[in-house]
């Protein structure tokens, strides 16, 4: 009896080392960059994948809800980008809002989105930075000038 139990306890634990080794999940990732353009903009989106496949990637215009599709070949391990409108047949970036953008890989669909707008945060800091310094300096040249000022007899 004791031996049966020892023997079941084994198989199973064979059976579900088996199962646990043979049931691998792919990992998908699909990033945007940059996330907000202007109109006429580009922004590239990048697939990338543990184990290769081809698939495909479609974005869906905010206003006409228009779709256009793109192809993706991802090696295992690796990724592989395309440019949006430039990589799209019939691909424009006029229109404002979000834009959806979806990718199909082996058997699944991965999500994402871009933005296009007409008030884009600059990548530089140095525009950031000038708003901030100018209405400083405005006001410290003030109270210099007012200091410096000769009284008049």
């Amino acid at each position: 009896m004791k031996k049966r139990i020892i023997l079941t306890i084994a198989m199973a634990m064979v059976l579900f080392s088996m199962l646990a080794l043979s049931a691998r999940a792919i990992t998908v990732g699909v990033d945007v960059s940059p996330e907000k353009i202007l109109p006429g903009g580009t922004s590239k989106i990048k697939v990338s994948a543990d184990e290769a496949g081809t698939g495909a990637v479609t974005v869906i215009t905010p206003i006409t809800r228009t779709s256009s599709v793109a192809s993706v070949d991802v090696p295992a391990g690796g990724f592989d980008e395309v440019e949006y409108p430039t990589d799209f047949p019939g691909g424009s970036t006029t229109e404002l809002g979000e834009y959806d953008v979806i990718v199909a890989l082996k058997g699944t669909d991965y999500k994402a989105m871009f933005w296009v707008s007409l008030f884009v945060i600059p990548e530089s800091p140095i525009g950031t930075l000038l708003g901030i310094i100018a209405p400083v300096a405005a006001v410290v040249s003030i109270f210099a000038t007012k200091r410096l000022r000769t009284p008049k007899l």
